[in-house]
């Protein structure tokens, strides 16, 4: 009987050892690898690139010409993520005018970060007679070849017949302080005021490249559209088209046909307007 009773008690030993280690197998065993949804989800979105800066260019409906301008400005190392933006504010027209500096006259960085405080901290849309004065005063105080006239504009000026008794074509006083109460020198016009010397500056700056001012003059309305807002894309061109004008030879590239009659026609205003 005892040895009955010990057998028994051995079987249910074995037992209990084997049961232990079957159910701690159970629990530490790793779960099998599964995606989750976050990573499913991460997986499934594709890989969409961003536009770069030549394909935003060429979708801007401009002529083919202006568009080659906007790629000397890239080339040139000009800010291009917002070349697709319908319009500009007072701070992003002295960014761009800060690279100017930085590019034309960099020991000037500094004393020009100091200028225009109002307009450089404006988020207001601009309009085109602001963009101007704000161009003009960046070559202003940078001088030498970017200061002056480069072209007679008088019978330019007397074809558009421009009303400086019309408000709307004033600059925006508030954005310029106490640069807009100053005397600038305007040319052969002599001293005149900021809006008046902007206008006059543009008016006497074509490019050397695409015979356009800094901010283009509309043929069909016979003026320079001053109340208008410019795009980002024209802050940029106003800055390329400067810098060409001061620098004749800088921008080289070989033109196609359809360039060569854009520039033909923009000589011909040139002859028109300007009668160097």
């Amino acid at each position: 009987m005892k040895r009955i009773i010990c057998l028994i008690l051995s079987i249910m030993m074995v037992l209990s050892v084997l049961s232990g280690c079957q159910a701690e197998q159970t629990v530490t065993a790793d779960p099998p690898e599964s995606s989750t949804p976050a990573q499913t989800q991460e997986q499934s979105v594709p890989n969409i690139l961003e536009p770069t800066a030549e394909e935003q260019i060429n979708e801007l409906n401009i002529p083919d010409l202006w568009k080659q301008e906007l790629l000397h400005a890239l080339e040139l190392g000009m800010p291009m993520e917002k070349v697709l933006q319908p319009t500009i504010t007072g701070t992003e027209m002295v960014e761009l005018l800060d690279w100017f500096i930085q590019y034309a006259a960099p020991d000037m960085s500094d004393e020009w970060s100091h200028q225009i405080p109002e307009l450089r901290n404006s988020n207001d849309v601009l309009r085109r007679i602001d963009a101007m004065s704000a161009l003009y005063l960046s070559a202003e105080m940078i001088g030498g070849d970017y200061y002056g006239h480069n072209a007679n504009i008088w019978h330019f000026v007397q074809a558009i017949n421009h009303n400086w008794d019309l408000e709307e074509t004033w600059i925006t006083v508030s954005l310029f302080g106490e640069a807009a109460n100053i005397e600038h020198y305007g040319g052969s016009f002599g001293n005149c005021y900021l809006d008046a010397a902007g206008f006059y500056y543009n008016a006497a700056r074509p490019s050397n490249f695409s015979g356009e001012c800094p901010f283009a003059f509309d043929t069909e309305s016979n003026s320079f559209q001053l109340s208008t807002p410019p795009t980002y894309a024209d802050g940029i061109l106003s800055i390329v088209r400067l810098i060409s004008s001061a620098n004749p030879d800088l921008f080289i590239r070989e033109l196609t046909e359809v360039d060569l009659q854009y520039l033909s026609m923009a000589e011909t205003r040139r002859e028109e307007y300007f009668r160097r």
